[in-house]
Parts: C-alpha cells; sequence; structure tokens
C-alpha cells in the first residue's frame, strides 16, 4: 500500500475490480468521514455530493417562554383521485398555537424559506426552529438562509419522542381531519385545513395550558426569556 510523507499508510479510495471486501470496507471508511463532514458517498466508491446540514443550536426539552421554540413538519396527504399533497405546519411549542400552515402539491427547501418567513411578519423570528430530518428540511437552502437570522435544530433519526408534541399534534391532525380521501382539491384541502386550525387555535382546551385554549393562553401568557 502506499506510504505517505508521514509514515502512515494509505487506502486507495477506488478499487475499480479487484477485491469485494475491500471495496466494501472503503466504502463503510468513505461513509463514515462524509457522517463527520456532512458529505456522503455512493456505496461504489463514487464522487462526494452535498449532504444533509447540522444542527446550529440546542434544543430544550420544551420551550420555555412564547416564541422560544418554534415546531415545524411536513404531512403527506392525498386527494379523493390520489393526488398527493403535502401539509406544513408551524407551532409555537410554548403557546400551541399554530402559526402558519401550507398545502401544496410539493414543498422545495425554497418553498420552505418562504413558508418559515411568513409567521415572523406578525409574531418575529422564534429563538429556534425544530425540525425532523426529511431532505426538504435539511436542505442547503434551507440552512444557508437560517445563518444569522435564527438557530435550527433537528431531530435525531429515529428519536421521534424528542418532539412529543408535534407528533401529537400530527396524529390529532391525521385522525381529524375532515374526510381527508372525500376532499376532492387541493383549495377543498385548504379551506377544510384553516378551517381545522382555526378550532384548534381557538376553541380546544389543552390541560398541558390550564385548560386554556391556545390563543387565550398566548394573551395572558407572562413567561420571558431568562436574563
Amino acid at each position: 500500500m502506499p506510504v505517505c510523507g508521514r509514515g502512515c499508510v494509505s487506502t486507495p479510495r477506488n478499487i475499480p475490480g479487484g477485491d469485494t471486501g475491500a471495496r466494501r470496507r472503503e466504502s463503510v471508511r468513505l461513509e463514515r468521514e462524509s457522517q463527520k463532514s456532512s458529505l456522503t458517498v455512493n456505496h461504489d466508491g463514487g464522487a462526494l455530493r452535498t449532504r444533509r446540514v447540522a444542527s446550529t443550536g440546542e434544543a430544550p426539552a420544551s420551550a420555555q417562554y412564547r416564541n422560544h421554540v418554534s415546531a415545524i413538519d411536513l404531512q403527506a396527504n392525498h386527494l379523493k383521485d390520489g393526488t398527493g399533497f403535502k401539509i406544513a405546519s408551524i407551532i409555537d411549542e410554548h403557546t400551541r398555537v399554530i402559526l402558519d400552515d401550507t398545502v401544496h402539491v410539493s414543498i422545495t427547501g425554497d418553498d420552505l424559506v418562504g413558508i418559515l418567513k411568513q409567521p415572523s411578519i406578525t409574531h418575529g423570528f422564534p429563538a429556534l426552529f425544530r425540525m425532523g430530518n426529511g431532505p426538504e428540511l435539511t436542505c442547503r437552502a434551507l440552512a444557508t438562509w437560517a445563518e444569522g437570522v435564527v438557530d435550527l435544530a433537528f431531530i435525531p433519526p429515529g428519536e421521534p419522542w424528542k418532539d412529543g408534541y408535534v407528533e401529537s399534534f400530527h396524529s390529532s391532525q391525521r385522525d381529524e381531519f375532515p374526510n381527508i380521501n372525500t376532499i376532492p382539491t387541493r383549495l377543498h384541502a385548504r379551506v377544510e385545513l384553516t378551517d381545522w386550525h382555526r378550532e384548534y387555535n381557538r376553541v380546544r382546551r389543552h390541560s398541558s395550558l390550564g385548560y386554556k385554549i391556545p390563543t387565550e393562553y398566548a394573551e395572558v401568557c407572562t413567561c420571558t426569556k431568562p436574563d
């Protein structure tokens, strides 16, 4: 094997035909290196490509005050004719208020940047956005926009309980969103979603809020950011 100037034995990065075991070991090595540098690699030892970005802030176990942590996640659904669409919802984790929602056939990273900007017009940016690890959420476009604006915290893959409130919210939305399989168009889905979220914000009481409705709690909440 080649030896570098420091006396280290270097492993060939591309083994075009040769030992299958050696190629597999090389692929594993590159995969491990890529995880440290936010890159990924084809399992045939091919070229590197950009991968998901890392969290830029450490998320607290729970939001301590209004506009502390906003959670965003995507939920896939389909219309009566089978056409798929996605719902993006943004929720203030402390007050439980749904800040914004969007219905699109597909949602890209650039779309998410626009979606996340909307609530800031009336509510300002939170200290941190908490989100899952889907490709739309971990894309470079979102990370580039967020840099210097707001921190992002990604829930570790396979650990959805670390964002238990949003998991519970989406479970309710899936179970209660009316007649999801009979909605004919995205416009109908938009109207139904708006009505459901209005009821969630202004009618439904939460035990975690002292049995207040989210908008009522948000108005009287005195929790503030610690000095």
